[in-house]
C-alpha cells in the first residue's frame, strides 16, 4: 500500500512542478470597453527648471498632456480614438474651493494655448492616452497663472474603438454635469484641467549664513546661522511671483529672542542666473544681488550635489534697525506635488 502511494505522488510531481512555471495568466476582456477621465478636477503645475525626482521635459517645452483612460480591457491590442470639445460653459458658475483661494474659475483664454491634436489617441499596448497642450508666453506672463485661476474644460463627444463613454446616468431632465445631485451615476466624460506654473527657482531651500544687525541706538551684533548638519538648517520657501521673479519671507532672531522679519523680491536674469534683490513690502528698503548656481553645493545632502542661491544684501527697516546679510540657500526639493483642487458651483 505504501508503495502505491509513493508511486502516485511521484507521478504527480511533474505536473505540480510545471504548474509553477506557467506562462502569464490570460484574463478575458470585460463585456464592453469604455473611455473616461480618471478625475474630473485635475491640478497641473507646470514646473520649469530641474527636479531630481521628476522628468520635466514636457514642462520645459511649455507643454502639458490631458489624459484619458481605457477601461474593460486586460490587454489593449487596437487603437482607440476619443473626440472632444472645449466647453467654456462648464466654468460659468464655477469657483475654486477655499483651499485654493475661493476665486472664480476662468476659462483658459484661447490665445494662451494650442491643442496639438483634435483627438485623444490610446495606442495599442496602452490603457491611457492624451492630447498635448502647448502653453503660450502670454500664459507665463500673466500674474494670475502662478495660482489656480485658469481652467481648460474638456468634454468627450464620441469615441471610436470602444463601446461607450462613461457619460453617467441622469436622475433629472437636463442635468448639470457639475451637480452630483442631478445624477444617479455621475459622469466621467469631462475634466476641469486647472493649470498654473512655478518658475525654475521656486522650491524649498535650507538656509545658512551671517546677519550683522544694527539697532536704532547704534548697538551692533552678529548672528551666525549654521546647524551641525545642513539638513537641520532653517527651511525657507522661495515662491514664484512672476515668470522671472520670486519672493522669500525671512527673519533673523537675536539671543534676546527678538525677531526681525522682512520679505525679499528676487528678479532673475535667466541667461546667467544672477538676480537683483529688492524689498517685496512697502516701507522697507532692500538692496543687493545674488546668483543661482546649478549643483553649486557639492555633496550637500546625502552625498548629492544641490542647486544653490547665494545672496548678499542689506535691509533697512523704518523702525530703525538694519541688517547686512550673507545667505546661502541650498535647494532641498521643488515643493511641487500632485493636486486635485476643489471646485464648487455657486
Amino acid at each position: 500500500m505504501k508503495t502505491i502511494k509513493i508511486t502516485a505522488i511521484a507521478a504527480m510531481l511533474p505536473a505540480l512542478l510545471s504548474s509553477c512555471h506557467n506562462s502569464d495568466n490570460e484574463f478575458p476582456d470585460f463585456d464592453y470597453q469604455t473611455v473616461y477621465f480618471a478625475n474630473q478636477s485635475v491640478g497641473r503645475t507646470v514646473e520649469l527648471g530641474r527636479d531630481r525626482e521628476v522628468d520635466l521635459t514636457l514642462d520645459n517645452q511649455h507643454r502639458v498632456m490631458v489624459k484619458a483612460v481605457l477601461g474593460g480591457v486586460y490587454k489593449n491590442t487596437v487603437a482607440r480614438t476619443i473626440h472632444f470639445d472645449v466647453v467654456p460653459e462648464l466654468c460659468d458658475n464655477l469657483y475654486f474651493g477655499e483651499g485654493e483661494g475661493g476665486g472664480k474659475a476662468e476659462v483658459l483664454p484661447e490665445d494662451y494655448y494650442t491643442l496639438e491634436s483634435g483627438v485623444i489617441s490610446i495606442e495599442p499596448g496602452r490603457h491611457d492616452g492624451g492630447v498635448t497642450v502647448r502653453l503660450d508666453e502670454k500664459f507665463f506672463n500673466d500674474p494670475k497663472a502662478i495660482g489656480y485661476n485658469y481652467v481648460l474644460p474638456i468634454v468627450m463627444t464620441h469615441a471610436e474603438g470602444v463601446d461607450s463613454i462613461l457619460q453617467g446616468r441622469p436622475a433629472v431632465e437636463n442635468p448639470d454635469r457639475l451637480n452630483a445631485s442631478d445624477w444617479s451615476v455621475t459622469p466621467r466624460d469631462y475634466v476641469l484641467y486647472c493649470v498654473k506654473y512655478v518658475n525654475e527657482w521656486h522650491g524649498v531651500y535650507l538656509r545658512r549664513g551671517t546677519d550683522r544687525l544694527t539697532l536704532a541706538d547704534g548697538t551692533t551684533s552678529e548672528i551666525v546661522r549654521k546647524a551641525d548638519y545642513i539638513e537641520r538648517d532653517e527651511e525657507v520657501s522661495v515662491s514664484t511671483s512672476a515668470y522671472r521673479s520670486c519672493e522669500i519671507s525671512l527673519s533673523t532672531r537675536t539671543d534676546a529672542d527678538h525677531t526681525y522679519a522682512y520679505r525679499l523680491r528676487l528678479d532673475f536674469n535667466s541667461e546667467d542666473g544672477t538676480c537683483v534683490i529688492s524689498s517685496a513690502e512697502d516701507g522697507v528698503t532692500v538692496s543687493g544681488s545674488g546668483r543661482f548656481v546649478a549643483d553649486g553645493e557639492k555633496n550637500a545632502i546625502s552625498g548629492t550635489d544641490r542647486d544653490a542661491l547665494y545672496l548678499d544684501y542689506t535691509v533697512t527697516h523704518p523702525s530703525g534697525w538694519s541688517l547686512e546679510v550673507d545667505d546661502t540657500l541650498v535647494l532641498r526639493n521643488r515643493g511641487v506635488t500632485a493636486e486635485y483642487p476643489e471646485v464648487v458651483v455657486k
